[in-house]
């Protein structure tokens, strides 16, 4: 009982916004005192001679109040950095658009240069086939349609203001590919789930089966294909199934590894190597992964 209400004072004081004397936790442990909670607890556990004792009272109450004090602010403390390991850093509306842009802009290029030059070949040599010219045309068509380029933006003030990051205006001469405004969403999604199933934690505790992990927890997470189908709803296309769903795959792919990099290069640059900020030249990144 005398926990519970000490605890009570403690998360009272900590949630108030007020700076005033009776949101302060002194002012909580004295009502505790006033109330008879204390009084009630030496009935309970001391015998009467020290029942009497106001001294004795205020001896247990200090005791009480102390130790639950510290162990409340070690629980808070470990609960805090437990908090941190799980949810990732949160970006600025500038940075989750260059993220967009730069990653998701790049696999969208890729794949449309792939299927732009309308000959592939898949399997060995001895038993390949060719992508139907139409089937690739209908990709290139779709994927394009995923694109702005940047003489488009720079005309569009609203994707100027909202989509289109300051960093990535600076770089841009007009080789870039952008993300049209209809399918951020889907840009978004992709990169916040990458973000929460991948972090340096993740290396640190399962090594190099952490990208297997984050990939399989990945392509299992339905919102990110709802949230792609949603932006696909409001643009004409002609593109089947089998297509649409091989296109959603690959970019799935390409956006994970290309962001994940990022974050195994820094994981890499402050724990291997020369230039190492913990100093172990002589331990291979490799060989911890293994």
């Amino acid at each position: 009982m005398i926990q519970q209400s000490i605890f009570k004072a403690m998360e009272d004081s900590i949630a108030s916004t007020k700076k005033s004397v009776h949101s302060s936790f002194e002012y909580k442990l004295m009502k505790i005192q006033q109330d008879g909670v204390l009084d009630q607890i030496c009935q309970a556990h001391f015998p009467e001679s020290l029942q009497a004792s106001r001294v004795f009272h205020c001896c247990i109450f200090d005791y009480l109040s102390v130790t639950l004090q510290c162990n409340f602010i070690h629980f808070l403390r470990l609960h805090y950095i437990s908090d941190q390991d799980q949810q990732p850093p949160s970006l600025t509306t500038d940075e989750r658009n260059m993220e967009v842009n730069r990653l998701l802009g790049w696999a969208v290029s890729r794949l449309k240069h792939y299927y732009e030059r309308k000959q592939f070949t898949k399997g060995s040599k001895s038993n390949c086939s060719i992508l139907d010219a139409d089937i690739a045309a209908a990709r290139t068509e779709y994927l394009g349609k995923m694109r702005i380029l940047h003489h488009e933006a720079v005309a569009d003030q609203t994707y100027m203001k909202l989509y289109y990051d300051n960093s990535t205006q600076i770089i841009n001469n007009g080789g870039l590919t952008l993300i049209s405004v209809k399918y951020f969403p889907f840009g978004y999604e992709l990169l916040r789930t990458i973000r929460q199933s991948f972090s340096e934690n993740d290396l640190k505790r399962n090594g190099n089966q952490s990208v297997v992990m984050a990939f399989n927890t990945l392509v299992k997470t339905k919102s990110i294909r709802a949230v792609f189908d949603a932006c696909d709803d409001t643009v004409e296309t002609l593109l089947d199934e089998k297509s649409k769903d091989t296109l959603f795959q690959e970019l799935v792919r390409k956006v994970f590894h290309a962001r994940i990099n990022e974050t195994i290069k820094k994981y890499k640059e402050v724990h291997f190597g020369r230039q190492s900020k913990k100093g172990d030249g002589g331990t291979t990144f490799r060989g911890v992964l293994r």
